[in-house]
Parts: C-alpha cells; structure tokens; sequence
C-alpha cells in the first residue's frame, strides 16, 4: 500500500473509531447497554487497527489486531498502562456478552468502558499524530 493511501485508511479508521464512540454514548443514554458496550470494544479495536496501519499492518480478525498490536506498541510502552488494562477488561466483559446468554451487563461498567473508549481511540490518535510528525520530519 501506497504511504498516501495508508494515511488516507489510518486517518478513516480514526474517524470511523470516533464515531462509534458517539454512537455508544447514544446507546448509553438510551438504555441499549449490551449494544453500547459491542459499540466501545469496536470503537477500541478500529482505533488500534488504525494505528498497525501505520506499519502496514492489516489484521484480519480482532485476535490478530490484539496480538499485533499488544506486540508491537503496549509491550513496548508505545501506549499506556491504561490502554492496557482497559483493553483487559473490556474484552473480558465483551466475551462474557457474547459467549453467555443471561450475563446481565451493567449500566456502570457501560458508562465506563464508553468513557475508556474514547480516550483509547484519542491515545490511538495522538500516537498516529506523532508518528507521522516524526516519519515526515515535522
């Protein structure tokens, strides 16, 4: 992929991550937890698949962009200890919805995976800003 068409996706994965968070704030607010909490984890895996574009890293499935990205920027520091731990238990809460019919998903844990997503998907940003700022000389 072309270095222009590679920012051109990192930079729409931004956006698409960005939205999604809006969305799951909307959700939120409406009562729709289960589907707010589905909205954040996507809003967090699209923001990290954005930044392995980067690399020109483009996994196909959410265990690859995971282990992709766990390698390669937060067990090298390259994100917070933060990003990590949410990251933690949000997939945990996310596989207890997905994988178990009666788990009941609270409105707390919602209101704060959907506060997280959002400064994930920003830290996501933030680092794309530097990186290109450092690639291009800047």
């Amino acid at each position: 992929m072309l270095e222009h068409e590679r920012d051109r996706y990192s930079n729409e994965r931004i956006t698409e991550a960005t939205k999604l968070v809006s969305e799951a704030k909307k959700l939120l607010k409406d009562n729709s937890l289960k589907d707010a909490v589905i909205c954040d984890h996507k809003a967090i895996f699209t923001g990290m698949r954005a930044v392995l574009a980067i690399d020109d890293i483009f996994p196909d499935n959410d265990y690859n962009t995971e282990r992709l990205f766990r390698s390669r920027y937060i067990d090298n520091g390259m994100m917070s200890e933060e990003f990590e731990t949410t990251l933690d238990k949000i997939t945990e809460y996310y596989d207890k919805i997905e994988n178990d019919p009666d788990f009941k998903v609270g409105k707390p844990e919602t209101g704060f995976f959907t506060s997280k997503a959002g400064f994930l998907v920003i830290e996501c940003s933030d680092y794309i800003v530097q990186r290109n700022a450092l690639y291009w000389g800047q």
